[in-house]
């Protein structure tokens, strides 16, 4: 009787064993279109449980563990390239929206503009008795000045809608702080308790993946099974504890920006990389550069224009008078003189107050053609072309940085897929193994159980 109920006791772990493995398999298939969800394996082995009977050759057969299959290398090197991404990725994307702005080439784009307020100069020149030809020509200048705040004013909303993005960024870092706090004293509780906490560190695991892809991060694995993260320099987790991050609104430029901080003493969040860092160089940097760039050329063109405008004689014989308002140099103010919008006629063709000199008017309309720009080195026009081109430079190299990280990226997640994804055909083989071990087990202990029936029965 004690061998047959040592092979009764095999039975019955086998069917323990290849429950658990099936249930496993199961669970396997069910999440095959989870995200983050990392293919699981229940590990057999012989048991070894000491046997009552001495001759006992073996005791059967367990689930040693149910182990998660993932690299965490693959991992490091998939959230490496991941910060990357997020980086040139979004910067790419703001760079777009900054060229939609400028609109080059197109009849409404600043280069444009500035060739016909030039042409508008040629035109009275050939006509400087015309009043139609200064009209046309106040009307080019209102086009030209209205174009130049279109685009400060285009930069403006973007800078604050980044400046938006950034706020939101900081929310929903603070946000998945919070959820790997939690998950981390979930799986301290779980695997405390001998449970496993597979599905739990899937969770936290595609949690660093986000948070990965919008600033640098580096997870420390602890051995009782938490981690603790660092971000920016500073312990951001720690089992189940965060420093959380606030915003700090600081003027620059006339408006209001929020800079992220650290909660605890407001120190600065020194961002290395990742989409918030991208957010923060568009606004603080690049578009502030832009506008720098388009305030130069306005005060330049203000300046030139005026000097030679302002020593020639309009049509009713006054002097002195500025085409553009001296005061205003900026590219979101530039304006004209009230006295030439009011009068057409006191536009200064003549350089000696008779009605038919054009030789004002020519001098201006030269100014095309003149280095004035960059110390007296290029002309406006190609001042401007050379911004246009820089954008577009920008543009195209964080776009091709994209592409290139995104094809390591892919890469990577291939390579984490094939140990961590869930193939269909792989997990259905192992549900056909295990089904048919634990028909075969059942059958042991259906056989066993005859048996002890037959002896009984004898006795």
């Amino acid at each position: 009787m004690s061998d047959l109920s040592g092979i009764f006791e095999i039975g019955k772990r086998a069917l323990l064993a290849y429950r658990q493995a099936l249930n496993t398999t199961a669970h396997n298939i069910a999440n095959i279109n989870t995200p983050g969800f990392s293919r699981q394996q229940a590990v057999l082995g012989a048991s070894l449980s000491p046997s009552s009977d001495a001759g006992q050759v073996g005791t059967g057969v367990e689930v040693l563990l149910v182990r998660r299959l993932r690299d965490e290398f693959l991992d490091a090197q998939y959230r490496a390239e991941s910060k990357d991404l997020g980086r040139w990725k979004s910067l790419s994307q703001t760079l777009g929206q900054i060229e939609e702005i400028f609109l080059e080439p197109s009849e409404s784009g600043l280069r444009n503009r500035l060739d016909e307020f030039w042409n508008g100069w040629h035109d009275l020149a050939n006509d400087p008795e015309n009043l139609g030809s200064r009209h046309s020509l106040i009307r080019r200048a209102e086009s030209l000045t209205h174009t130049f705040h279109r685009l400060v004013d285009g930069l403006k909303e973007l800078r604050l809608s980044l400046d938006s993005q950034v706020a939101h960024k900081v929310k929903e870092i603070n946000s998945i702080a919070k959820q790997i706090a939690e998950l981390n004293l979930g799986i301290l509780t779980a695997e405390g308790n001998g449970n496993e906490a597979s599905d739990l560190r899937d969770r936290r695991d595609l949690l660093l993946d986000r948070l990965s892809a919008i600033m640098d991060i580096k997870v420390i694995q602890e051995e009782n099974g938490s981690i603790s993260l660092r971000a920016a320099g500073k312990v951001l987790v720690e089992k189940g504890n965060i420093r959380g991050l606030s915003l700090k609104s600081i003027s620059d430029g006339g408006i209001t920006l929020s800079m992220p901080v650290w909660e605890e003493d407001e120190s600065t969040v020194r961002v290395g990389g990742g989409s918030l860092k991208a957010l923060m160089e568009a606004r603080d940097d690049l578009i502030p550069a832009y506008e720098a760039k388009l305030n130069r050329l306005t005060e330049e063109l203000v300046t030139s224009v005026n000097e030679i405008h302002s020593k020639g004689f309009g049509l009713d014989g006054t002097a002195g008078i500025h085409f553009f308002d001296p005061a205003k140099l900026r590219a979101d103010n530039i304006a004209l003189d009230g006295e030439i919008i009011s009068d057409a006629s006191k536009i200064a063709a003549s350089s000696d107050g008779s009605p038919g000199d054009n030789s004002v008017a020519m001098a201006i309309a030269a100014l095309k053609n003149l280095p004035r720009m960059e110390d007296g080195t290029i002309t406006f026009n190609h001042y401007y072309s050379s911004l246009i081109a820089e954008i577009g430079a920008e543009s195209k190299g964080a776009s091709g940085e994209a592409t290139a990280h995104q094809l390591l990226i892919d890469q990577l997640e291939n390579r984490r897929e094939s140990l961590k994804g869930v193939s269909l055909d792989e997990e259905m083989i192992d549900l056909i193994k295990f089904q048919r071990a634990y028909q075969a087990a059942a059958r042991i202990v259906s056989r066993v159980d005859e048996i002890m029936d037959v002896i009984l029965g004898m006795v």
